[in-house]
């Protein structure tokens, strides 16, 4: 093939290429969404569970999720959801700026776990009198007991903090977006 001829081949292709790509490119639109539950008072639950392995094996875990039916759910395309009661990790919480959050706790973790709490970084969350025991970062759930915390939803906060867990020296401690499985007899 010539070199002339390849040059008209080339530019022929990009000549119909182009609109094409273009076409493409505009007609693509992507949308993506975390799921979640909405509202300003949120009911959740620490406790045990298990979790689905791909392999058809279940892992012992401990998780969070909802005490009681959520406000709402977010977005409001997906159909039929539910907020279980062991997730990992825990739900989402969707709220608006200048909202106050009130986020009750409740420890439904064995006995032999200890205490636990939820940590909101950045945020000043305070708890009602008597309500929990005083930690070392926040105010915790004794076993099968509940804490109360209450925070507002301030610009400078709203995108950036993820909620995250703790507990007492009595347990494996560790801090994430979840929480860990349960220990396997070492203590930290």
């Amino acid at each position: 093939m010539g070199e002339m001829t390849m040059k008209k081949m080339i530019s022929r292709i990009g000549r119909f290429l182009a609109p094409v790509m273009l076409v493409l490119c505009l007609a693509a639109t992507a949308f993506a969404a975390v799921p979640g539950v909405t509202g300003t008072a949120f009911n959740l639950t620490a406790q045990p569970g298990y979790l689905n392995q791909p392999d058809g094996e279940a892992v012992y875990s401990w998780g969070y999720g909802c005490n009681s039916v959520p406000t709402g759910f977010l977005p409001a395309a997906i159909t039929n959801a539910t907020c279980p009661t062991m997730q990992v990790p825990g739900p989402t919480l969707i709220v608006h700026e200048n909202d106050v959050v009130t986020v009750t706790l409740t420890n439904n973790l064995p006995t032999a776990a200890g205490n636990t709490s939820i940590l909101f970084p950045g945020f000043n969350v305070t708890s009602p009198p008597g309500s929990g025991v005083a930690g070392l970062l926040t105010q915790e759930a004794a076993s099968n007991s509940t804490v109360r915390g209450h925070t507002r939803i301030t610009a400078a906060r709203r995108a950036t903090s993820r909620w995250r867990w703790a507990c007492t020296a009595r347990s494996s401690c560790f801090q994430g977006a979840s929480p860990p499985t349960a220990p396997t007899g070492r203590r930290t």
